[in-house]
C-alpha cells in the first residue's frame, strides 16, 4: 500500500487563446495547500421490473474538476493571477494644476495622483495665487499623501505641482479569460518517489480572499476550473484534464 504526503511546487504558464500554446512555467513560491477536487452531473435510471425499484445504470452528463489552495509569495505575478488581474508599469512624470478638495481642512488628507512624489509645491486659488507654506502640510512622499497642518489664509481650492515616480500596479479582476497550464512537480515524503500533476488548461475563479491585515504569513486563497482539452483523446496517455505520473 503506498501511503501519500505530499509537497512539492506548483509551477504556472500562460495559455495562448487562440492558438492555445503553452509559454515558459514559472515557480509561484511555497504552497502549503493545494487541492483537486472533482464533481459529475448524473441522471440515475432505476429499473421496473422486479419491484425494487433499483438502480441499474447513471448517465453522466457533465465531469467537472477544480482546484484550490493557498499561496504564500506576493509577487505581482502571484497576485494578478489570484486575482484575475493584470501587471501594469506605471512611468511617473511631472504633474501639474492637481486640485485638492474643496472642503479640504485641517486634518485632512489629500491623495494626490500618483506616488513616491518629489518636487512639491501647493498653491492656493487666490489671485495672485498663495504658496502654501510646507510647515502648513505633512507629505508622505511614498504614498502620494498630503495632511493639513494649518489652513488659516488660504483660498481654497488648494493646487499641487509635483513629479510623481514610476510604480508597478495590479489591477484587480480585469483578466478573467487567461488561461494557465499547471505543473504540480512533488514528492510522495512517505516514499520519497517523485509525482507529476499536469493540468492542461486552468482557469482562475474570480473568488478567494486576501488577508492584507494579519498576524501571521498572509496566504492569499485562491480557487480556479480545469478545463477540458480536447485535442487529447479520452482514452490516451494524457486525458481530458490532467494526469498524475508517478515518476
Amino acid at each position: 500500500m503506498a501511503y501519500f504526503s505530499g509537497q512539492g511546487e506548483i509551477l504556472l504558464a500562460k495559455v495562448d487563446p487562440v492558438t492555445f500554446a503553452v509559454g515558459s512555467f514559472r515557480k509561484i513560491g511555497n504552497v502549503p495547500e493545494f487541492t483537486i477536487d472533482m464533481d459529475s452531473d448524473q441522471v440515475d435510471h432505476n429499473e421496473s421490473t422486479t419491484g425494487q425499484r433499483t438502480k441499474d445504470f447513471v448517465l453522466r452528463r457533465a465531469k467537472s474538476m477544480t482546484l484550490g489552495g493557498q499561496i504564500e509569495d506576493w509577487s505581482p505575478e502571484n497576485v494578478s493571477w489570484a486575482t484575475n488581474g493584470r501587471i501594469k508599469q506605471i512611468t511617473g512624470g511631472a504633474k501639474t494644476g492637481k486640485v485638492s478638495p474643496a472642503s479640504l481642512a485641517v486634518g485632512g488628507i489629500w491623495a494626490l495622483e500618483g506616488q513616491n512624489i518629489t518636487g512639491l509645491t501647493i498653491t492656493d486659488s487666490d489671485d495672485p495665487a498663495n504658496t502654501v507654506d510646507p510647515a502648513d502640510y505633512t507629505l508622505d512622499a511614498a504614498f502620494g499623501t498630503v495632511t493639513m497642518n494649518d489652513v488659516a489664509g488660504y483660498v481654497m481650492p488648494l493646487i499641487a505641482a509635483y513629479t510623481d515616480g514610476d510604480t508597478e500596479a495590479v489591477t484587480f479582476m480585469t483578466d478573467d479569460n487567461q488561461m494557465y497550464a499547471l505543473r504540480f512537480q512533488g514528492i510522495n515524503t512517505v516514499n520519497q518517489q517523485k509525482v507529476l500533476v499536469e493540468l492542461y488548461r486552468t482557469l482562475k475563479n474570480p473568488t478567494g480572499s486576501i488577508p492584507f491585515i494579519n498576524e501571521e504569513f498572509g496566504q492569499i486563497s485562491i480557487a480556479g476550473e480545469a478545463l477540458a482539452d480536447i485535442s487529447k483523446a479520452v482514452d490516451g496517455d494524457f486525458g481530458l484534464f490532467g494526469r498524475m505520473v508517478y515518476l
